[in-house]
């Protein structure tokens, strides 16, 4: 997802594709939360 929204909670899914639409291994993955001035980057573990 890269889009903005307006204040509020959301949850997001990922169904383990790439920006190609192809699958991806399991692994590590890292995901970035950008709001203002705030950023967060955390770590994800993608099991099959």
């Amino acid at each position: 997802m890269n889009k903005n929204l307006e204040p509020g909670s959301y949850t997001v899914s990922w169904d383990g594709t790439n920006f190609y639409g192809s699958k991806v291994s399991a692994g590590m993955y890292f995901y970035t939360i950008q709001t203002g001035s705030f950023v967060s980057t955390q770590k994800m573990i993608f099991l099959k």
